[in-house]
């Protein structure tokens, strides 16, 4: 064996040469296998690392979405008992004087501009993530709030006051006197975000503003309800999006008891 070997040295050569390179073609096919392996797995938790990046981000914007607002509700509840409910004030017998204080008869120019920049706080992070807010179909409720925003445009630069507008003998009724000018303003904006559509006809469009404009403590009324309810329903929305609950959340998690008292914090 060992002379036949001594005598072939040229053959062995051949074919342990033969042996080391087809070794050496199956080394590098699996390294590289491996390393497009690798690349993938690379890519792959790359993308995941991004998307959990995302997913991080949406849900602390939609967190931040949810605590402004709640600050927003304050001033959503302050619009609507204060800017267009009336100051009702009942007696208890009818001697009674049932007058307000003049400082309750007053709502400040600041006191308006502060809850309107509330307002505008929230619209403006729905606009820097609309996309966002869209996915989850926000937009409906954001819509009423421009709606209450668009009446900052017609709120005169001044303090407000009170006018008495109805006395009988248990009851004493307060008006704000721009009270006309800020519920027409409000109206129109909520008539055409409700009632007026884009694809209605001219003649449709005038038939309803003339029932409106015919019914307007009716409709401001309607208009008060729908928004008090949608900002409602938006409240329980965030919640269910924003808190992390095993399984389905119950109905008796998804009411919220809130009451807000705005003529306190003017006051204050």
């Amino acid at each position: 064996m060992i002379d036949w070997c001594n005598n072939n040295q040229g053959f062995l050569m051949v074919i342990l040469t033969a042996i080391y390179v087809f070794a050496t073609i199956l080394i590098f096919k699996s390294n590289n296998k491996s390393t497009k392996l690798l690349t993938q797995q690379i890519e792959l938790q790359k993308k995941q690392w991004l998307s959990d990046i995302y997913m991080k981000r949406e849900a602390e914007i939609l967190l931040e979405f949810r605590d402004a607002f709640y600050l927003a509700q304050q001033s959503i509840c302050w619009f609507l008992s204060v800017m267009l409910s009336p100051l009702r004030m009942q007696k208890m017998f009818p001697e009674q004087d049932v007058t307000p204080k003049p400082e309750r008869l007053i709502v400040t120019h600041q006191e308006c501009l502060a809850h309107f920049k509330s307002l505008n706080n929230l619209n403006n992070l729905y606009n820097k993530n609309q996309i966002i807010f869209r996915k989850y179909h926000l937009e409906d409720a954001m819509q009423l709030i421009q709606c209450m925003l668009d009446v900052s445009v017609f709120c005169p630069e001044k303090d407000l006051r009170y006018v008495l507008v109805k006395k009988e003998d248990m009851c004493e009724e307060y008006r704000l006197e721009e009270f006309g000018k800020i519920a027409g303003s409000f109206i129109t904006a909520m008539a055409f975000n409700v009632d007026i559509k884009p694809d209605l006809s001219k003649k449709e469009d005038v038939e309803k503003m003339e029932y409106i404009n015919q019914h307007i403590e009716e409709k401001l009324e309607q208009y008060k309800r729908l928004i008090n309810d949608k900002m409602n329903s938006l409240m329980i929305e965030l919640d269910e999006m924003t808190i992390y609950y095993e399984g389905n959340i119950p109905n008796n998690m998804k009411i919220r008891h809130s009451r807000f008292y705005p003529n306190i914090d003017r006051e204050i």
